[in-house]
């Protein structure tokens, strides 16, 4: 069941239209967690949400813009005419935002979301959502809640802990940044109380021994050599 706050069922409702028409869009960023955890949205990490973001595989690009102008959306026309190929842009008339991800969340890392458009939707699936979080380095309280959101509400199998190890352990840079993240949020967690604390702790922990422990890449070995005197992540910009 889908938390009742507005933009989560209306998110939701975007993304059931979209596979509808044979679009495989799928929610992200805090209305995706929110809409994957439903009843299992941990009360502490509730909060509410200024836009709406979507993924969609790059082919379908045309149909999804089309869809989201018949459900009322207007597009920003120059910033799509600049970014179409991997971005997209469009707001209602109440103000609220879609941003379109395709093919590649570009963040602080570039995450390839091909992986969760095999996975049934409405929302991008459980790790590849905790990815898109884990890999930003300047976390915003935002931020903060649904990593601990994720953690506390998901099972650990279900996010997939040995499909990220092995995804870091070619990537240096992926690695230092979600391990970071993973010790920042672990050492000095949201409120949530102290029980959830705990728990979000121990499985920060388990998930952390995951990616310290895979076997790394002779690529990785390499780029650990360099370290943090060169800078591993990007700095991204919003339109």
């Amino acid at each position: 069941m889908i938390v009742a706050r507005p933009l989560l069922a209306r998110g939701a409702r975007l993304a059931s239209a979209a596979e509808a028409e044979g679009v495989a869009a799928r929610l992200l960023g805090g209305v995706g967690v929110g809409v994957l955890l439903g009843e299992r949205w941990p009360e502490r990490c509730r909060r509410d949400h200024g836009d709406i973001d979507l993924a969609a595989p790059g082919r379908d690009r045309r149909a999804l813009a089309a869809l989201l102008e018949r459900e009322g959306f207007v597009p920003d026309r120059e910033f799509n005419a600049l970014h179409g190929r991997e971005r997209l842009v469009f707001a209602g008339d109440d103000g609220v935002k879609v941003d379109v991800v395709l093919d590649v969340l570009r963040m602080c890392h570039a995450i390839s979301l091909a992986e969760g458009f095999e996975a049934p939707g409405p929302a991008l699936p459980a790790w590849l959502l905790l990815v898109s979080k884990l890999q930003v380095v300047e976390l915003a309280e935002k931020d903060r809640l649904d990593i601990a959101a994720l953690l506390l509400g998901c099972r650990f199998e279900e996010l997939e802990p040995d499909r990220i190890a092995r995804d870091c352990a070619g990537d240096w840079g992926l690695w230092r940044s979600l391990t970071g993240t993973l010790h920042a949020v672990r050492n000095d967690p949201p409120a949530v109380g102290d029980e959830d604390r705990a728990t979000l702790r121990r499985v920060a922990a388990r998930l952390l021994e995951r990616l310290e422990t895979v076997p790394k890449t002779l690529r990785w070995r390499a780029r650990a050599r360099v370290g943090e005197r060169v800078r591993w992540y990007e700095l991204p910009e919003s339109p």
